[in-house]
């Protein structure tokens, strides 16, 4: 992706000032990602439909079931999207995450996928590899049950019972996940009877020279 000048639908501000929590490991939850809620509404009511793969992985360090776009453009992507990617590349987007976390991200190496967990995915606990420095993952529904699972879980161990807090998937939130050993996160299976499938971005900041094949982007 290059980076261009481009409209700002994250409220950068708001990206800046957020809360770098550093229990159990270094993390900022937002509640108000973007600049107003029209700008939310019509992101989270054109989240793309088309162009998802199955996902699935069972080894032992991590396990999880869902669906995932690496190909982030394509003619189904409504314009709204394709502003808020390019937003994603440029520098004011990167010195936003840079003075929230202290990380220097000047050699990263920008990538995003869209994620679909439907009835029964899930997302084990587990520390992101080496190859990120962080990881920014914004929701996109319009409202999500209490009892409907899929809620991100911000861990203390590899145990999926061992939360320190729950991020509920709802249109406007999001969670900037710093990479470290002991990062531990996950997402809560969805259960089988909420009918609503949880829809999500995720930014990733690579380090330079990181082989990113397993992400398929």
């Amino acid at each position: 992706m290059t980076a261009v000048a481009v409209e700002q639908p994250v409220d950068l501000a708001a990206l800046r000032g957020a809360t770098l929590n550093d229990d159990p490991w270094p993390h900022a939850v937002l509640t108000a990602t973007f600049t107003d809620k029209a700008t939310t509404a019509t992101l989270t009511e054109s989240f793309p439909t088309t162009g998802f793969t199955p996902a699935r992985q069972d080894t032992a360090d991590k396990q999880f079931v869902n669906e995932v776009r690496n190909d982030v453009y394509g003619p189904d992507l409504a314009q709204p999207w394709r502003v808020l990617l390019q937003q994603v590349t440029t520098a004011e987007y990167r010195t936003a995450l840079e003075q929230l976390t202290g990380i220097d991200l000047s050699a990263g190496i920008v990538r995003a996928a869209f994620w679909r967990y439907g009835p029964e995915c899930w997302l084990s606990p587990h520390p992101d590899d080496t190859s990120k420095f962080l990881s920014h993952v914004m929701y996109f529904n319009a409202d999500w049950p209490a009892n409907g699972g899929g809620h991100l879980l911000v861990n203390r161990s590899n145990d999926m019972s061992d939360i320190h807090d729950r991020v509920t998937p709802v249109a406007g939130s999001s969670i900037v996940i710093v990479r470290t050993d002991t990062s531990w996160h996950a997402v809560e299976p969805v259960a089988a009877t909420n009918p609503r499938t949880r829809h999500s971005l995720t930014v990733v900041f690579h380090k330079p020279g990181s082989d990113l094949s397993y992400y398929g982007y």
